[in-house]
């Protein structure tokens, strides 16, 4: 049978082009990346010795496969599709929905596979290859013959494929995976896969590819194209026009890049000022890189410039200016909770230290190569995105960024920060008044995050796997959150708030925000953007013209928080904060309740705290501990044991209860080391909140808490 010659057309021709192909093959041979192609070399041999066998069904819904109970994904066995583990207690699952959800690691490891192989094969074997039938195993074409069969395996039987037991609710459905999402993710690995090795198939197989596999795949994503602002229509984006590309179809090109939902009207209007992606969620932040990530490739593989990098660049700097010293990245709205600049930063996409490198090679930014080089750590460079991006050459002399306290405007988000240099004693708060996140966002406006103490202390748990129901029951609830709640229901989603950041000097920093809740008959048009399971009727009408003002004052020793809320009428209004650590005095607790689908329902152990005192609320950390010194106020104290993340890491949730029309909640949060720096507090009422005094070593500071704010009385 007759071959397409190397230097022939692979389907369209010049995708990829010469010059790209030469540049990958230079890293390939480079020692720079030697550790990264031994990587590649196990990554291959591992899928040669153990891949799943190609579907004869649709794939279901990945998010249904972790274990309903632990909120952790199960085990992936690729040769058993009846049998899934969960890693946190052994116990097996089988059927459905478990079973069906197992076929989304099959797809993903099969386009894998192809794609490793492929760029494999590209950085040497290219060389070697013979006019022998691909389809023969030899050493020098093993792995050709791997790629060509997983092409032409899914080119047979793609329009075939039996549907998936429980189909997609819409339009928007995939071929071989369960959602076009899925589906486009899937396609570009075996896009570029058949691009880099087509010119070594027979002519027949890349007919076979292309007809039965890349242009019913085209067809379909372009039927199915999601026309909105969303991380989703980022991957359709380049998937699409990876399709287009090795399919020759130049119109496509010019109608993706830059026609309406196309990727310059995704970066216009998704990306905020502070570079970050509107949802809200680092781990969907990051998805979008991954997706314009193939796009920028595609670009550059295809000799075109990017219009587009400044956005880009400022989106790889954004979470930076996000993340705790210790290099762990926060948890907001849907997002994975175990992320950081040295791991994991979301499903399905690169870990940071592959985003790094590529970003790196790619603009240049010295900030970049820090991340790399912090990476570097814990190893030499590995990653599939050095050798298929990176610079020869990262400068390990890049002094780290230096973070400070600020805000993140367009998304809403306030960061501050004390404790000096020294990530040991650094302290840094997150505070959340930004946009809802649409599908994506949470119910917690005004929610904070506490670093200290080296961890998250009051944290913000993220979200696990989708399918299962604690996600809808706890994760996405006010509750989870450390915010106010209103009559045990989460709040509904809003539209109006202001926020500020301001420096006080001497390290010291202010945050302020504020969000309001329509009036009732302003209603419908909010509540339609909303998800039934997280924002209810009942919701809209307990906050319905209510406002909610929240002030924070970070200093090097303690967290001074005031929460003011003003509703129309009386309501049981809930202050809750959450508290890793051992509580320090439940023997003096008695029985409790707390219950109501804002996730109360899944708190336990629930326990009535005698009213605050002189002494604070402490929790131990390690050989350190926590204390919360509260205003007095005529409340009720509550202290439950809620899940983490994963569910089965469980934490403190206190929550302060009062009723009424108007409150203010006043509290000074102090991580205290060895020897805690916040000796004591004492709080004097004042016209319309307190005067407080905090005694350090040595010194006693005072400020006044009110409806105007915290102020200094020095």
């Amino acid at each position: 049978m007759k071959h397409t010659s190397d230097s022939g057309p692979r389907f369209a021709p010049g995708f990829p082009s010469a010059q790209w192909l030469a540049a990958l093959r230079a890293r390939g041979a480079d020692p720079a990346f030697a550790e990264a192609r031994a990587v590649l070399d196990d990554r291959v041999e591992g899928y040669r010795r153990l891949l799943p066998d190609l579907p004869e069904r649709q794939a279901g819904y990945y998010h249904e496969f972790f274990c309903p109970d632990h909120a952790v994904q199960l085990v992936f066995n690729p040769r058993d599709g009846h049998h899934h583990t969960c890693p946190a207690d052994g116990r097996v699952f089988s059927g459905e929905p478990f079973d069906s959800a197992w076929g989304w690691s099959v797809n993903d490891a099969l386009s894998d596979a192809a794609l490793s192989a492929a760029v494999r094969w590209t950085l040497g074997a290219a060389a070697e290859a013979t006019t022998r039938p691909a389809r023969e195993e030899t050493t020098a074409n093993g792995d050709l013959a791997l790629v060509r069969r997983i092409l032409v395996g899914y080119a047979e039987r793609y329009g075939t494929l039996l549907p998936a037991p429980v189909a997609y609710p819409g339009a928007y459905r995939g071929i071989a995976c369960w959602s076009a999402l899925d589906e486009s993710v899937f396609i570009i690995r075996l896009a570029w896969a058949a691009a880099l090795i087509g010119g070594s198939l027979v002519e027949a197989d890349v007919a076979s590819i292309r007809a039965g596999l890349l242009e019913p795949a085209f067809e379909h994503l372009r039927r199915v194209r999601y026309r909105q602002i969303q991380n989703v229509a980022s991957w359709d984006n380049s998937a699409n026009l990876t399709l287009a590309w090795i399919l020759g179809e130049e119109a496509a090109v010019e109608d993706l890049l830059h026609g309406e939902f196309g990727v310059r009207d995704q970066l216009t209007r998704g990306v905020g000022a502070d570079g970050l992606w509107w949802e809200g969620s680092l781990s969907y932040h990051y998805y979008v890189l991954g997706a314009l990530s193939w796009t920028i490739r595609g670009l550059r593989a295809t000799g075109r410039a990017f219009e587009e990098q400044s956005v880009v660049q400022a989106m790889f700097r954004a979470p930076l200016e996000l993340a705790f010293p210790d290099s762990s990245l926060p948890a907001m709205n849907d997002c994975w909770y175990h992320i950081g600049l040295t791991g994991a930063v979301g499903h399905g996409i690169p870990t940071a230290d592959g985003f790094y490198e590529m970003a790196h090679g790619w603009f240049g930014d010295p900030a970049f190569a820090w991340v790399v080089n912090l990476n570097r750590r814990s190893g030499p460079r590995r990653t599939f995105e050095a050798l298929l991006d990176g610079a020869a050459v990262v400068p390990n002399d890049v002094a780290p960024p230096v973070p400070s306290s600020r805000l993140l405007e367009s998304t809403g988000f306030a960061v501050l920060r004390a404790g000096g240099t020294d990530a040991a004693n650094q302290v840094q708060v997150i505070l959340k008044a930004g946009q809802d996140g649409d599908a994506h966002g949470h119910a917690d406006q005004l929610g904070v995050q506490l670093f200290a103490l080296g961890q998250r202390l009051a944290l913000d748990p993220g979200t696990p796997g989708y399918g299962i129901a604690l996600n809808d029951t706890w994760y996405r609830q006010t509750a989870g959150h450390s915010t106010v709640l209103l009559d045990s229901r989460s709040q509904p989603p809003t539209t109006t708030r202001s926020r500020s950041v301001r420096l006080l000097g001497n390290g010291r920093s202010a945050a302020e925000a504020d969000v309001r809740w329509p009036l009732i008959a302003d209603w419908p048009a909010v509540a339609q953007r909303a998800r039934e399971c997280v924002w209810t009727d009942g919701a809209s009408a307990a906050y319905a013209g209510v406002r909610m003002r929240r002030w924070l004052v970070l200093t090097d020793a303690y967290l001074i928080d005031a929460f003011e809320v003003v509703a129309p009428a009386p309501q049981t209004i809930d202050w809750l904060w959450h508290e890793r650590g051992r509580f320090l005095g439940l023997s003096e607790a008695a029985p409790g309740a707390l219950a109501g689908g804002c996730g109360y329902d899944e708190a336990r152990d629930v326990r009535r705290l005698p009213a605050a005192a002189a002494e604070p609320l402490s929790w131990s950390v390690d050989d350190a501990r926590v204390d919360v010194w509260l205003a007095p106020a005529s409340e009720e104290l509550l202290l439950a044991s809620v899940p983490g993340n994963p569910a089965a890491d469980r934490h403190d949730l206190l929550v302060r209860r009062r009723v009424a029309d108007t409150t203010m909640f006043a509290s000074v949060i102090a991580p205290a080391g060895r020897e805690p720096l916040v000796q004591r507090v004492a709080w004097q009422s004042a016209r319309a909140g307190w005067s407080t005094s905090i005694s350090l070593a040595g010194d006693t500071e005072h400020w006044a808490i009110d409806t105007k704010g915290i102020r200094s009385m020095r």
